[in-house]
């Protein structure tokens, strides 16, 4: 059966990464890409198709869907098409402690997908310190990034970081679970990201659901596979497409998380 190449789009890091992935059903499928945060914002919700893998055309777009979130303390949003496939909320912001329901409507199909937005993690200090990593990534002496946290005394803390350096977000996903280390200070190390003097840091701690981890934790694990290896997947196997959290075989994921900014670091 011919495959299917479908993109993956990392709306809640602010940047799209191409994911070719390879499926067993022939048939385009719906991907839907949406967060939800707890700052004051536009908050985005991207639709577009898969198509062939062996089609080398951009992803198809997909316009005139009936795009809803609903809040369970009776907030409720309808979603303005911007530009084709591009659906934007008012100048709104998310509540911690509820939980989100995206509701899209298009082509005769609903797709559902619910996300719990948690309370911020607050961020102890981010700093970082000189490594030398030449030796086995055939590179300059540089820093390392080291994000410094307290975890609570509740198991079931869910973190994706976004890292900023010099103003730029990093495409690399770095996600947190607080399965085998809690109630204590956490020190979260940042592979694959390589600072030099000079560069100035921070980072977004987002507290995400068991859901969005497992989303992003099986994406990254694509990306790695699909780039050839690397420290971010774990040892194991790689599975053949992210864990998506729509009903009705919609591809991707909807995300409602709270952020907590870090403070600023320059490398001297």
């Amino acid at each position: 059966i011919r495959g299917l190449c479908v993109l993956f789009m990392i709306t809640v890091c602010s940047c799209e990464h191409t994911v070719n992935v390879e499926l067993t059903d022939s048939e385009p499928l719906i991907v839907i890409e949406g967060n939800f945060t707890n700052e004051m914002g536009y908050h985005i919700v991207k639709i577009s198709k898969s198509i062939s893998f062996y089609n080398s055309s951009e992803f198809p777009l997909v316009s005139g869907a009936d795009v809803v979130i609903k809040g369970s303390d009776g907030f409720v949003e309808k979603l303005t098409e911007v530009s084709p496939g591009k659906y934007t909320t008012s100048f709104v912001k998310g509540t911690p402690k509820v939980t989100y329901t995206l509701i899209v409507k298009v082509e005769g199909e609903t797709y559902i997908s619910q996300s719990y937005m948690p309370p911020p993690i607050n961020v102890d200090t981010v700093f970082i310190d000189k490594e030398n990593f030449e030796w086995w990534e055939r590179k300059s002496k540089g820093y390392r990034l080291y994000c410094q946290f307290f975890d609570g005394q509740e198991n079931g803390d869910y973190i994706l970081f976004r890292t900023n350096i010099d103003g730029k977000l990093q495409e690399k996903i770095f996600v947190f679970s607080d399965e085998y280390v809690n109630a204590r200070l956490v020190q979260y190390r940042f592979y694959d990201i390589d600072i030099y003097k000079g560069s100035r840091v921070f980072v977004e701690v987002c507290s995400i659901d068991e859901k969005a981890y497992k989303y992003f934790k099986s994406l990254r694990n694509v990306i790695v596979d699909k780039e050839g290896g690397g420290r971010s997947g774990p040892v194991g196997a790689i599975p053949s497409n992210p864990e998506c959290n729509f009903t009705n075989g919609a591809l991707g994921c909807f995300v409602a998380f709270s952020i907590c900014k870090s403070n600023s670091v320059i490398a001297q």
